[in-house]
């Protein structure tokens, strides 16, 4: 028995991890479609244009993710405890706040989308470029939310399967109409953005199968409009908000530092990087999220034996994939920068190519970070998870990426990142070990006892 155990974890790990990667890869996808498309017709104004813009839609998914989390996760707990009313509140509570917010998005972009581009820093032919996605983005906003959100009451309420095949068709679709809107239909940025914006439409076709099934146990209800339960749906999306906001947020910083020293080209150069990076976080995503069903499991069985071996595995696997991940990228800079720069711009390539050296650096410590944040959030240490969140989110990266690039210019820029992984990880690692004999929890059903 002894023997078969180990075994049995690391199948269960190797299941939900590689599930959840190719998950999080298959998301990652639109990202690069819209990139390598539009590098192939627009060239480097083109994806400067779109890292302009990528901060919308990072807000965007940003507040999708904290009513839709939150919201998903208040519900799961009500149907936990069988209170099928509250966990109809939660989801009616959901839906109107993601309507309101949605709609203020519809009317920034239908009216102050050129104010948008403006303040996200796009200037000459990529402002015009950016005003267009801009707008195509906020104002199909409420598709993105409401698809975020139906995403994951569908997955809390016992449909993941179709949440994921929902979520990979809507990427599927926007791949496919990417190229058939740029090239054949010649609408350029316009059709990038419309294949974009189209694509949640799908997500969310597909997701009412389950509403048409009847295999839903949430469903809106006449209810009295609660600021508790908007701040309770609020506190549980928090940590997922942080996360996504931040990096809008950085590339916000980073398209403007990178503009005043080396101008377009160095954005564009900086777009090829970003996009990369949204593939290597999807690996390293689906490692920690596929980890913390397993941990969140075990903590509520206080089987702390079970904790550490996933822990391990998990260690390992992402030791592991850094190594081989950076040396991939060290080695084929160049091909990686030649894909996204069709043009052959000189100078995109060549800052891209060294960007991609040094940049990626991070991913010895980043996916660290990633399984840590998650770790502490399973094991009922939501605090630890927002400070290793929060510090390689906002409070290392933005004070370095300033002091560096004042320091080294454009070479100090990529060395930021890494910098900021590195130094989370060494207050990650405190963390940790400083609470690591702390074994003493309470079980599920004793956290949720006051729902």
């Amino acid at each position: 028995m002894k023997n078969k155990q180990p075994n049995a974890t690391l199948k269960e790990f190797a299941k939900y991890v590689s599930a959840n990667v190719i998950a999080m890869i298959g998301i990652s996808c639109y990202i690069l479609a819209d990139t390598l498309f539009i590098s192939l017709d627009m060239g480097d104004t083109g994806l400067a244009a779109l890292n302009f813009s990528s901060p919308t839609f990072s807000l965007v998914f940003s507040l999708g993710m904290l009513f839709g989390v939150g919201g998903a996760t208040k519900f799961a707990i009500h149907k936990g405890a069988k209170d099928t009313d509250k966990g109809n509140k939660v989801f009616t509570h959901t839906v109107i706040i993601v309507g309101v917010i949605s709609l203020i998005f519809v009317l920034i972009g239908a009216f102050l989308n050129g104010q948008v581009a403006s303040l996200l820093g796009a200037s000459g032919d990529a402002y015009e470029l950016s005003k267009i996605y801009v707008q195509i983005i906020l104002c199909f906003a409420p598709f993105f939310m409401y698809s975020n959100v139906f995403q994951n009451f569908v997955r809390n309420d016992g449909g993941p399967r179709l949440a994921m095949i929902a979520t990979l068709s809507g990427n599927l679709f926007n791949i496919v109409f990417d190229y058939v809107l740029i090239f054949p239909a010649k609408l350029g940025m316009l059709g990038a953005a419309l294949a974009t914006g189209f694509s949640p439409i799908v997500s969310i076709l597909i997701l009412s199968l389950f509403v048409i099934r009847k295999k839903n146990t949430f469903k809106l209800t006449k209810t009295r409009f609660s600021f508790r339960t908007l701040g309770d749906i609020a506190r549980l999306g928090l940590a997922s908000f942080i996360a996504e906001l931040s990096f809008g947020v950085v590339l916000l910083i980073f398209n403007k530092l990178f503009d005043s020293i080396g101008g377009t080209i160095a954005v564009a150069a900086y777009g090829i990087i970003v996009n990369v990076y949204y593939v290597t976080n999807a690996i390293f995503n689906g490692i920690s999220s596929g980890t913390q069903p397993m941990i969140s499991f075990s903590y509520g069985e206080s089987d702390h034996k079970k904790i550490r071996k996933v822990l391990k595995y998990a260690l390992v696997t992402t030791a592991c994939t850094a190594v081989i991940i950076y040396v991939a990228l060290f080695f084929g800079a160049g091909g990686i920068a030649q894909i996204f720069n069709k043009k052959g711009a000189p100078e995109v390539q060549n800052i891209a190519t060294l960007g991609i050296r040094l940049y990626f650096i991070s991913v010895l410590f980043s996916g660290f970070n990633l399984l840590f944040s998650c770790y502490f959030a399973a094991s009922n240490k939501g605090l630890y998870a927002q400070i290793v969140t929060l510090m390689r989110g906002i409070i290392t990266i933005i004070p370095l990426a300033f002091i560096f690039a004042n320091l080294w210019n454009m070479t100090g820029l990529w060395l930021a990142t890494p910098a900021a992984e590195l130094i989370t990880l060494a207050v990650t690692l405190t963390i940790f070990f400083v609470n690591k004999k702390k074994n003493s929890v309470p079980t599920q059903a004793q956290l949720y006892i006051k729902e």
